[in-house]
């Protein structure tokens, strides 16, 4: 994919959902090529360039392989098949017949963003998220009967619904929502800008989990827990570490609790908080 030419571009290649690293235009010691070609990184979600006021952003649905072989240009390998060794460490060609020995069929989706700078990053996070979470296509069988036709049907039982009582601010991302027995539900929120990624959106941003949920289904109690929701946060002993150069940091960091009876929490940039909650159903 290659945009106008344009000066400097930045070419960024997030190796997960929640990093992303400048990837240089260095040439690869290992290329053969001459002459030597730039080294191709792991794009797992999400590759951008950014140059003359313009951001050129492609998200994926799988893993590939990236690189920018000039400013203003992506170039993205969905799959590859080799006939000879390259000697890159797997001691064999990488050829995959597949069952007919016409070689495997590999397909991938990838949704384009161009636009201003300025404006580009809530429009390349959209595309990111939709290419992380596909919706499922689900296909339900009832009898209509004779009298009742799809129309019909869709006017009398609801076609949609939203787990949500209102829509979260743009800036999170409802990560986790999973009923453990009736009364405790796991509830994860992560904040989806780095600092400084955007002058609006990349803010601290506030939400209740009390009324977060619609449909009858209240949170009660909140309480902070590691990520992966097995222990209180509060119970994990704290660990003090400094770097070279003097700069001293403990782990893990303790967030403010959720607070008042609207059980309040407040996410800054790129920070993820689980939260184990006690829920009551209503009706």
């Amino acid at each position: 994919m290659v945009s106008r030419a344009w000066p400097h571009a930045q070419h960024v290649t997030p190796p997960a959902p929640r990093k992303a690293a400048p990837s240089p235009r260095t040439h690869s010691p290992l290329s053969s090529f001459k002459p030597p070609l730039p080294p191709d990184f792991p794009t797992n979600c999400l590759i951008r360039t950014t140059g003359g006021g313009l951001t050129l952003a492609i998200a994926v649905d799988r893993s590939q392989g990236s690189t920018s072989l000039k400013d203003g240009a992506l170039e993205l390998m969905v799959h590859r098949r080799m006939a000879h060794d390259d000697h890159r460490g797997v001691s064999e060609a990488l050829n995959e017949p597949g069952l007919d020995g016409r070689g495997l069929v590999i397909r991938g989706r990838h949704w384009l963003t161009l636009a201003p700078e300025a404006s580009a990053p809530p429009l390349y996070k959209a595309q990111l998220l939709r290419s992380l979470a596909l919706p499922v296509s689900v296909l339900g069988f009832s009898p209509l009967g004779a009298s009742q036709d799809p129309p019909t049907w869709r006017g009398k039982y609801n076609a949609s619904a939203s787990l949500l009582s209102a829509q979260l601010p743009a800036n999170l991302h409802l990560v986790t929502v999973h009923l453990l027995n009736a009364s405790r539900l796991l509830l994860r929120l992560a904040h989806i800008y780095e600092v400084d990624e955007h002058p609006l959106l990349a803010v601290d941003a506030s939400v209740d989990l009390a009324t977060l949920f619609a449909r009858g289904l209240t949170v009660v109690t909140a309480q902070d827990f590691t990520l992966p929701g097995g222990s209180p946060l509060g119970s994990v002993v704290s660990t003090v570490f400094t770097t070279d150069g003097g700069d001293v940091y403990t782990v893990p960091v303790q967030p403010t609790p959720p607070s008042g009876g609207a059980l309040t929490v407040t996410l800054h940039p790129m920070e993820i908080r689980t939260f184990m909650c006690t829920v009551v159903w209503e009706g």
